[in-house]
This record gives C-alpha cells, structure tokens and sequence, in this order.
C-alpha cells in the first residue's frame, strides 16, 4: 500500500473493494480474499483506487 497516496478518499477503497476483478474469478475482492491471495487482492484494489483518484483529479 506504499504507492496508495496518503489522502486517498475512503470512498475509492469501499467501491475498489465491492468490484469484481478478473484474477479474483470475477469476484468481488472483499468476498474473494484469502490468505492465499491477499497481497494480489489488495494490489488490485490499491491500483483501482489510485486510478479513481486520478479520474477524478482530471475532472
């Protein structure tokens, strides 16, 4: 999560977590962690975050 930038907005993380991700088996990441996969799990969430955050910075 070092790449997160620090004032990220929660809200990016709820919706990051409730959307369904490819490598998660089309699942959403916070139904679909387990120890197994928790780093991928919140790789792909830090990432969907940090692009909300630009998207948004865009606008």
């Amino acid at each position: 999560m070092k790449h997160v930038p620090m004032g990220l907005d929660s809200w990016h993380v709820y919706r990051a977590l409730l959307q369904s991700y490819e490598k998660l088996g089309q699942r959403p990441a916070i139904h679909a962690v387990r120890p197994t996969n928790l780093h991928l799990a919140a790789r792909l969430v830090a990432e969907r975050c940090v692009e909300a955050d630009v998207d948004t910075q865009v606008v």
